[in-house]
């Protein structure tokens, strides 16, 4: 049993392409990334469930990363759009 799977033995299997797309996006940065850097050492050096596991879960993590880059660039943007425009002093002679 993996460490995410926590549901009770009576519990009906969930499609782990689910049960991920509901915890990625509550990951802060810091741990999509090591989540990121995990299924790809996974996805290339393990055999099996892990493996298969990896693979999967590689498309959920790169799609949620490029969604948070988006987002950072769009707001990054609003905030160069709203700051004042700086006025060059014009030197007097």
């Amino acid at each position: 049993m993996s460490g995410i799977d926590k549901r009770p033995k009576d519990e009906p299997a969930v499609d782990p392409t689910a049960r991920y797309q509901l915890i990625i996006p509550n990951l802060s940065d810091t741990d999509l990334a090591s989540l990121q850097a995990n299924a790809t050492r996974l996805s290339q050096d393990d055999t099996g469930r892990r493996q298969q596991e990896a693979v999967m879960l590689l498309p959920l993590v790169d799609a949620e990363l490029a969604v948070r880059k988006t987002a950072k660039t769009a707001a990054a943007a609003a905030k160069r759009k709203l700051a004042k425009p700086r006025v060059k002093a014009i030197a007097s002679t």
